[in-house]
């Protein structure tokens, strides 16, 4: 899940998701987050700073989980300046499809050609049977660097056949 702040810290604030425990009835507690395992770096808490308005935290829910929610705890130098639009992340528990019910379908993504460019390409898709989702690509090496048209882009595909030819031959 995505967590965005419209507003930046002057100095840090800290984001962490933590387990719902009602504790109302102290001899019959109700777990809210039952079943949830929290991610560890979204346990320990996320830092927002200037520069770094967007954290994505995690977890899994088990196969028995009927968890409604998740709190949120703020601490950091700026945390008593910022509030969240809600105490609580809302948590819909869905069975897990399985292998053989997966649907065989196409993710399809389109560019928004609106706010995408040579260097960055914006893209929105749907992946079938999933409902809302989140996809991310990066180059496979950090020093990669985008290419500037579809020319560029055959050229380097044709220079890397070329390469892997040469070496198959050198291997035989």
């Amino acid at each position: 899940m995505v967590v965005t702040l419209d507003a930046v810290p002057f100095t840090d604030i800290t984001v962490a998701l933590k387990e719902d425990v009602d504790v109302t009835d102290a001899a019959n507690p109700v777990d809210n987050s039952y079943g949830v395992t929290i991610d560890a770096a979204s346990k320990a808490g996320l830092q927002f700073a200037v520069g770094a308005d967007e954290q994505v935290f995690s977890f899994e829910c088990s196969a028995t989980a009927n968890a409604t929610s998740l709190k949120y705890e703020l601490t950091g130098t700026d945390a008593t300046n910022f509030k969240l639009a809600s105490a609580k992340a809302t948590i819909t528990v869905k069975a897990a499809l399985e292998d053989s019910a997966q649907p065989d379908k196409t993710v399809t993504v389109t560019m928004m050609a609106d706010s995408s460019n040579a260097g960055e390409v914006t893209v929105e898709g749907e992946c079938p049977g999933m409902g809302a989702s989140m996809m991310y690509w990066q180059p496979a090496s950090k020093d990669a660097k985008a290419a500037a048209d579809w020319k560029a882009v055959q050229a380097l595909w044709t220079a890397n056949q070329a390469a892997h030819a040469t070496e198959e031959a050198a291997d035989h």
